[in-house]
């Protein structure tokens, strides 16, 4: 293996990395710490939005934008959704209307709240529409 290249192994995914400048570098260190902040979200069963994890991140992540790349591209070398990494998307929006949710603690029924209601940012698997 050439010496400058950094070489990711996550089961039978390989992703080849150039560390010869310090942008790719620091792209490669976000990787690392992308991976270990998820672990521990994992363990602990606790889910955090993509800011949060921005936050989680900051002395070492200069922007949301570096933060997101670095989820994504651990997402494509492990190829599981970001989900079941414990990063969900914070809500985006209002809903109203003919959809129930259960939320674990009973069901959410958008037609009988009389308002709108904020979209989660895990939609559950028990949707009715």
């Amino acid at each position: 293996m050439n010496d400058d290249f950094g070489l990711i192994n996550l089961g039978k995914k390989k992703k080849k990395r150039r560390l010869d400048n310090l942008k790719s570098i620091r792209s490669y260190s976000h990787i690392w710490l992308m991976l270990s902040k998820m672990n521990q979200l994992t363990r602990m069963q606790k889910h955090v939005s993509q800011r949060e994890m921005f936050y989680c991140l900051t002395p070492r992540v200069k922007d949301q934008m570096e933060s997101n790349r670095a989820i994504q591209e651990v997402v494509s070398i492990i190829q599981c959704p970001r989900e079941c990494l414990g990063i969900f998307a914070s809500s985006r929006g209002w809903i109203a209307g003919t959809l129930e949710w259960n939320e674990g603690y009973g069901w959410i029924d958008c037609a009988k709240s009389g308002t709108a209601l904020q979209i989660p940012g895990i939609l559950p698997s028990t949707l009715k529409v």
